[in-house]
């Protein structure tokens, strides 16, 4: 079971804040999110929102889960989005995927990097890995680093459009090379990894993408015929909590309907990892129904996983947008 014990709102200033991260590290707790107006920024040719200034990625941090601050930790003069944090002994990693031009079948990205060794300075932002490449959430196991980037593969004089998932590992969270190819279709994105007990990993990809693979992670099996899963993985996150594998991602309020407003909503499954089927077990509180989800999760012992994630009011391209960061304490078990 998940049972959420507590919700409070961390960050709130009237504007567009999304997309989070989360981890601990050197005793403190970080929660990383893109600070803007609207959802997306725009471009010429009607990608995104119109007009709205470029996102930045905001950093909030603790050291007792009550009193956080807030400072700008990345901004790289594009639309930066979709921050995801990574923890190392020596260097706390901020990832940002941003977009860097105007649509053709999808908008071009580059994922930036920049890093802290003390926690206050952080250094300037760069490119994490190549040209095109959106990074999500990193993982690590047994000293090792690995993360799912997508990438936009359509030949330039292509009408269909060819996108994969790959899979990169590092030793340090700097420097990183291509181990294999999860998942290639017309569409895929956002892949969450989460490390099972007996060392095989495991792959969530939006919008519909289940695979799993085994050391040395260079071959991958697509799980078909999942049982009570969403209809879609927006955003997914996941965590092992004890022998507790939970799972996140935005859905329709008509797929687990509550007496919460609005359309959308963050939902929490658990996941049997016998036949990898998904039971619903609540939806996290949301004040609007609306523009939310994209969660950061962190297990904090045993029985209890900690989530930020955000809620807003209703997207509508080019209209400002309020949205704030909230964090839940779930008990497992």
């Amino acid at each position: 079971m998940l049972t959420i014990e507590r919700t409070e709102t961390l960050y709130s200033d009237g504007r567009h804040n999304a997309f989070t991260s989360m981890v601990r590290w050197r005793g403190k707790y970080y929660i990383a999110f893109r600070a803007a107006d609207t959802h997306a920024a725009t471009w010429e040719d009607g990608w995104g929102d119109a007009p709205a200034t470029y996102g930045r990625i905001m950093l909030l941090e603790s050291d007792d889960l009550k009193s956080w601050t807030a400072s700008v930790i990345l901004d790289s003069g594009h639309d930066d989005r979709d921050p995801k944090l990574l923890a190392t002994a020596e260097r706390l990693y901020v990832f940002g995927t941003a977009i860097i031009g105007p649509a053709r079948l999808t908008a071009p990205q580059e994922t930036y990097m920049s890093f802290t060794e003390d926690g206050r300075t952080w250094s300037r932002p760069v490119s994490a890995y190549r040209y095109n490449y959106g990074f999500w959430k990193p993982q690590t196991y047994r000293s090792v680093h690995y993360v799912a980037a997508d990438v936009d593969i359509t030949p330039p004089e292509v009408t269909t459009r060819d996108q994969q998932v790959e899979l990169l590992s590092s030793v340090d969270g700097q420097l990183w090379q291509p181990v294999s190819v999860i998942v290639r279709s017309e569409h895929c994105t956002e892949t969450e990894l989460i490390f099972l007990a007996d060392g095989a990993m495991f792959a969530i990809t939006r919008p519909h993408y289940v695979s799993i693979a085994r050391p040395p992670y260079t071959t991958w099996q697509l799980v078909t015929d999942i049982k009570d899963h969403p209809s879609g993985f927006n955003g997914p996150a996941a965590a092992l909590v004890g022998e507790t594998l939970a799972f996140s991602c935005r859905m329709w309020a008509t797929d687990h309907p509550d007496d919460q407003p609005g359309e959308l909503r963050t939902g929490l499954f658990t996941i049997d990892p016998a036949d990898y089927s998904m039971q619903w077990r609540t939806n996290l509180q949301t004040e609007w129904g609306g523009d939310q989800g994209y969660a950061g999760m962190l297990a904090l012992d045993d029985g209890r996983l900690l989530i930020c994630y955000y809620d807003g009011e209703a997207y509508e391209p080019g209209v400002p947008k309020r949205s704030d960061i909230r964090l839940a304490t779930v008990m497992v078990g």
